[in-house]
């Protein structure tokens, strides 16, 4: 029988998954109440009341908490047919974040490389209509996107879903 090959590579898994590292550092806050509901694998702002919001406008390398992760989450409001909650935090709920570690996410525009610069739209932009504030982004686009220190893409591939792996390397806040 003749060997045959499926696939050239296979998917990083989901998003807001910790890959590649058995000890990441993964805190918990309440999401705010004014906040729209955190998606698994997107940036979060941690705000002065100790609380944590899906990262907007106002996200910058000062207030970037982490990247939301599914680490382990009992909803406390089931599905519905359309499945709008699931997969995100809601306002009120416990959000666990990472802040150091690496972890999986969806990368927006731009090109990704190993050990580069990791930026998060800030607004939006119509040289660039399908990315949406609060993609993460591997090219500046000045006044429209603010570059967060502590974060590099961990190997600069994705996978057929966009799926790729982000290094969160020290705690921001």
């Amino acid at each position: 029988m003749p060997g045959s090959t499926i696939g050239l590579s296979l998917p990083y898994g989901f998003a807001g998954n910790v890959s590649h590292e058995s000890s990441p550092k993964i805190e918990n806050r309440v999401v705010k109440s004014n906040s729209a509901a955190i998606p698994f694998g997107a940036p979060v702002i941690l705000n002065t009341d100790n609380t944590v919001s899906l990262a907007d406008a106002t996200v910058t390398a000062d207030n970037f908490g982490g990247i939301a992760v599914a680490e382990v989450k009992q909803l406390t409001t089931y599905p519905n047919s359309t499945g709008t909650t699931n997969g995100a935090y809601q306002p009120g709920q416990p959000c666990d974040f990472v802040k150091e570690g690496i972890v999986n996410v969806k990368a927006g525009r731009g090109t990704l490389t190993a050990g580069g610069k990791v930026y998060v739209r800030t607004a939006l932009s119509t040289a660039y209509p399908s990315s949406l504030i609060g993609d993460l982004e591997g090219d500046s686009d000045p006044g429209k996107n603010v570059v967060i220190p502590s974060l590099s893409w961990h190997t600069g591939k994705k996978d057929s879903n966009g799926i790729t792996t982000l290094k969160l390397k020290y705690p921001n806040n």
